[in-house]
């Protein structure tokens, strides 16, 4: 990839203008934009649920009436073929699936909505967002197992910094720049802060690396933006 992801510890890159501590507040109008590009993330994440609950509730019957057999091969065919295309997709980052009889794994890569609260120190108070998540369904001989695990997060604030400071930025460019995050090195120690390049003039994503508690109980690290800026690439 030819955009790039730098950590580093300590000192901090030079910058361009106040917004580069995030102290600085967006305007009312790219803070706008940024709300509404929440709110339809979070609508997609709504009608996702509803859609995945009418799949799965076939197997779960069956599973219910006849714990002793496995699904069959169709079932699963069948879960991936509507999930992969009856699934709302403007928030959908990647879909992939690997099935072999009644064995396989299905993976959705999305932005939703994120409202979990970002508390930072330089920061008074605390703001929703949106997140990157991945859900899968893993099957094998005992049956269906559903995860969802959290990948990184962006602050309101990060993406409405974004809107307002950004060239060329709509919908679809603000869903490829979340993208690029994704690909972070998850080796990284706890608490180093990132940047992660969106164009060559220097502007990108600022966070920080983050222990997060999964939906299912397990810790894991994560990428969490802040705030989104320009840099001096001279």
């Amino acid at each position: 990839m030819n955009i790039a992801t730098r950590a580093y510890m300590g000192r901090k890159p030079s910058v361009k203008g106040v917004d580069a501590v995030g102290r600085e507040r967006p305007g009312a109008a790219s803070t706008g934009r940024a709300r509404e590009f929440c709110r339809k993330a979070g609508i997609e994440d709504s009608s996702l649920d509803k859609l995945l609950c009418k799949l799965y509730k076939p197997f779960e019957q069956r599973r219910l009436r006849h714990p002793e057999r496995k699904a069959r091969p169709e079932m699963l065919a069948e879960i991936e073929r509507r999930w992969r295309t009856e699934a709302p997709q403007d928030f959908r980052l990647s879909f992939s699936a690997q099935l072999h009889g009644t064995k396989g794994i299905i993976a959705d890569r999305r932005i939703g909505r994120w409202d979990a609260a970002f508390n930072y120190p330089d920061w008074e108070g605390s703001e929703p967002g949106v997140y990157v998540y991945e859900l899968s369904l893993v099957a094998d001989a005992s049956g269906f197992l559903r995860e969802s695990i959290v990948i990184a997060a962006f602050s309101l604030h990060a993406i409405a910094r974004r809107l307002q400071r950004g060239q060329f930025c709509d919908d679809i460019g603000l869903k490829r720049e979340i993208s690029l995050a994704t690909g972070y090195d998850t080796a990284l120690p706890e608490r180093v802060r990132v940047r992660i390049a969106t164009d060559v003039e220097g502007g990108g994503w600022h966070g920080r690396t983050a222990g997060y508690q999964q939906p299912d109980g397990s810790s894991q690290q994560i990428l969490a933006i802040r705030t989104w800026y320009q840099t001096d690439v001279s």
